[in-house]
């Protein structure tokens, strides 16, 4: 009897112990409804900022000091999905991790995000991993897909960060075929001055890409980040990318700017936003974001969207409304055309 009752008392510790370090939330949730947009015709909608649907999600977490697990649902459309992350993880040392499953690493990414990235995004806005990318599944096309395999990071120094991605996919995949899609990292920060990252990102052939960046940090709460991406395909573009932003008390300002040159083409983008909080849970915001491409011996016309905004805050959340137009460019779902007009309303919560 007391062998039996030590046991269940074991077990009983044992699980009290592991739902200790279990969590579970229901994450990020946005959603649009535009009661009125013109893109040729009246239209209406509902969305997310990327997708024709609302995002609702949830999180589930468990971990103990050395080994744990992640899952991410999501429930667009009504229908029940994982989300990005669904992956179990080991810390064999205090400086070795390992990622097993579909999953990211953003430890080194280099976004540049604001304004209307975040109410329904134009088709020429520059955003995510726009200086340098995050570990992923596809790297060189967004950079919005979870690694679907392994990631193996290392922090054996202070400010040195080291990580490799093996895209297995679920199942196996050979060295040969591994090796010419895997992606390499490594970045080091100099605390209050700068932090410096270069990577390599096999394309799947004999060729890669080169991604390197610079983020200065000397300017307390300014952020300055410069990119380039060179792809050793023979007359392949080399694409330079930069991201500014500063806050000004209750005002911040953000800049980026991205330019693709290759042989007779040179596409340009670049954007300006402002915000300002008005205190008591209220903020208003304005953007504008240009893109083109110029041609040898063609004439074009340059992309243009523009966006206002006013958002309050509630509880666990914020509602807003904005008026976003764009000129030769699409908004979301609402097709591209010489002018096209929308008049989101935009709920999120977190819990």
């Amino acid at each position: 009897m007391k062998k039996i009752v030590g046991t269940i008392a074991a077990i009983a510790l044992a699980a009290s112990s592991a739902f200790a370090g279990a969590n579970f939330g229901m994450g990020f949730n946005r959603g649009f409804f535009t009661p009125f947009a013109y893109d040729g015709d009246a239209k209406a909608s509902i969305a997310t900022s990327w997708g024709a649907a609302p995002r609702i999600g949830a999180s589930f977490s468990a971990a103990s000091e050395d080994v744990g697990v992640v899952a991410d649902v999501k429930f667009d459309e009504g229908k029940v999905a994982v989300n990005d992350n669904a992956y179990i993880w080991v810390k064999p040392a205090s400086w070795l991790k390992v990622q097993i499953g579909q999953s990211f690493d953003d430890t080194l990414r280099g976004n540049a995000c604001f304004g209307t990235w975040d109410w329904l995004r134009p088709g020429n806005i520059l955003g995510e991993d726009l200086t340098f990318v995050r570990i992923c599944e596809n790297p060189l096309g967004g950079a919005y897909l979870p690694l679907q395999g392994a990631i193996v990071m290392l922090d054996p120094i202070e400010g040195l960060h080291i990580a490799a991605g093996l895209r297995t996919g679920y199942g196996s995949d050979k060295w040969e075929s591994l090796a010419k899609k895997i992606q390499v990292q490594a970045g080091y920060t100099i605390a209050d001055v700068m932090q410096i990252k270069a990577q390599y990102i096999g394309k799947g052939d004999d060729k890669a890409v080169i991604n390197a960046a610079v983020s200065l940090k000397a300017v307390e709460n300014m952020t300055l980040d410069a990119g380039v991406f060179i792809d050793t395909t023979e007359k392949a573009p080399v694409t330079v990318s930069l991201f500014w932003g500063m806050p000004f008390d209750a005002v911040s300002v953000n800049a980026n700017a991205k330019v693709d040159i290759a042989e007779n083409t040179t596409s340009v983008a670049a954007g300006v936003g402002l915000g300002v909080d008005l205190g008591n849970g209220l903020s208003c915001g304005a953007d504008v974001r240009y893109s083109q491409t110029f041609v040898k011996d063609v004439d074009s016309d340059p992309a243009i969207a523009f966006g206002a905004w006013l958002d309050k805050g509630i509880a666990n959340g914020t509602l807003g409304v904005a008026v976003q137009g764009a000129m030769k460019t699409g908004i979301q779902t609402f097709n591209a055309s010489d002018f096209t007009i929308a008049v989101p309303v935009r709920v999120q919560c977190f819990f």
